[in-house]
């Protein structure tokens, strides 16, 4: 159950990211890749987990 919850909160943010549309450096409206906010969501929450095992540093 823990990974099918997992799965489907990234598939869910990768899917937010790809379908919202950001800002770039000159205002131009940009889209994420499949692939720049599957790294983006793999890189942070490998970073978060650290952060909350560890809080101190």
């Amino acid at each position: 159950m823990p990974l099918i919850i997992m799965i489907s909160v990234s598939s869910i943010s990768i899917l937010g990211m790809v379908l919202i549309p950001g800002v770039d450096a000159s205002g131009h409206p940009y889209h994420m890749t499949f692939f720049e906010a599957f790294y983006f969501v793999s890189f942070m929450s490998t970073t978060t987990a650290v952060r909350l095992r560890n809080p101190e540093g």
